[in-house]
């Protein structure tokens, strides 16, 4: 069985990396590190199939280095101090290895795949060997480094984000995996302008899943195969790239929530559909339509509030699909709302006063004991002495109402 087009066509030459402009530009701090003959240790964060281990493969080549890779999805920690104490030529820890990345003869680049798999103690067995150095290391991840990799670990590396793959980028890629069908195969794939389109379009910045679709079509003919709707619509694997625990789930709700911010309709409703076709559960969709609607809204339109929460107990009476419609509705309401954050605004500068040790005495006519609270002003029985009345034993400001706050 041969491997896949997505291995098949990694690039082994720098020339012929694709994508990921601002990391191979001639100024990008790892091209400057490259001219030196040397680099430091790298994480690679980014979505799938972006080229975070085609790059490995092209430094790796390029520093004449021996590649291994290793996944966090199978390695153990003994697996790893074996193979980092032959990368540095002894143990860690003790004298510092003869072996320099300045030094000639054999190097090894070390390239740690889904290091986000491993817990962050597992990961700290890196550490003392990042110390003495002695060879190249890269780790790779599609998660917040700073939120899955251990503080060790980042603060010796330097952080490459990696994009999703634009559509220029990965026309290049489609037209090589047709030259390499064509050369290797004798097939010949013709894709028309729609159905390209649609194509790459539905790979969503991953190269792997282009490659992947690419492979599948190349099975459905002999020597000559035109794409058609057809074709294409029977291409399992094209579903909404989402991943409930990773930064998709992030940025697309953060996406979500700026959108209701901000009064854009047609986002709110896109970035809505992006989370429910992809399963995220709806009550913390709701939750965050509640919690735009009290931040974002407030006092501008308090209704916007009971509308959100009213939808919170639909979606947990009704659940999905249906439920959908009510989460679309308070989303909408709440981004077509007048916007005020003053009551936002207000609590967080009366919690910061009192983190910083604003401890206020209360005062004697607002105790709580009928027999000490002598004094208070009953507002429903005397309203304008109790507007004089005093509710805080020191001059602060907190509530700074906006235009429009009700």
């Amino acid at each position: 069985m041969s491997p896949p087009l997505a291995r098949i066509l990694r690039p082994d030459r720098w020339e012929d990396f694709v994508g990921q402009k601002h990391l191979v530009a001639e100024d990008a701090p790892l091209v400057r590190a490259l001219s030196r003959q040397t680099i430091p240790p790298l994480i690679f964060h980014g979505p799938p199939g972006c080229g975070k281990t085609a790059l490995a493969h092209v430094l790796a080549r390029k520093l004449e280095a021996d590649l291994r890779i290793v996944s966090g999805t199978s390695a153990s920690v003994a697996d790893l101090r074996a193979l980092l104490q032959e990368a540095s030529g002894g143990s860690a820890g003790g004298a510092r290895s003869e072996q320099s990345l300045f030094s000639p003869g054999r190097r090894i680049f070390v390239f740690m795949d889904e290091i986000h798999r491993l817990s962050k103690t597992q990961q700290e067995v890196f550490l003392p060997f990042l110390e003495e150095g002695g060879f190249y290391f890269a780790a790779a991840t599609t998660e917040n480094p700073n939120f899955v990799l251990a503080k060790g670990i980042v603060s010796r590396a330097l952080l490459l984000r990696f994009d999703p793959l634009t559509a220029p980028d990965l026309s290049v890629v489609l037209e090589r995996a047709l030259a390499h069908l064509k050369t290797t195969a004798g097939l010949e794939m013709t894709i028309p302008a729609a159905e390209r389109a649609q194509l790459i379009h539905a790979a969503t910045g991953d190269a792997r899943r282009l490659l992947n679709a690419v492979e599948l079509l190349s099975f459905e003919g002999d020597k000559k195969l035109r794409v058609t709707p057809e074709l294409l619509a029977k291409l399992p694997g094209l579903a909404v790239r989402y991943d409930r625990a990773g930064d998709d789930h992030y940025d697309v709700i953060s996406a979500f929530i700026k959108s209701m911010r901000g009064g854009a309709c047609d986002a709110v409703l896109y970035w809505l559909g992006r989370m429910i076709a992809a399963g995220e559960d709806p009550r913390f969709i709701a939750r965050r339509i509640v919690i735009c609607a009290a931040e974002d809204v407030g006092l501008a339109n308090p209704h916007a509030l009971v509308v959100a929460q009213a939808a919170f107990d639909a979606v947990e009476k009704i659940g999905m699909p249906e439920g959908r419609i009510p989460l679309a509705e308070a989303a909408l309401y709440v981004a077509r709302s007048p916007k005020s954050n003053s009551a936002y605004e207000g609590i967080n500068r009366a919690l910061g006063e009192i983190e910083k040790g604003l401890l206020l005495e209360v005062p004697p006519h607002l105790r709580g004991d009928p027999y000490t609270a002598k004094g208070y002003i009953y507002p429903h029985d005397h309203p304008e002495e109790a507007r004089q009345q005093k509710y805080l034993p020191a001059d602060r400001r907190f509530f700074e109402p906006k235009i429009g706050d009700k």
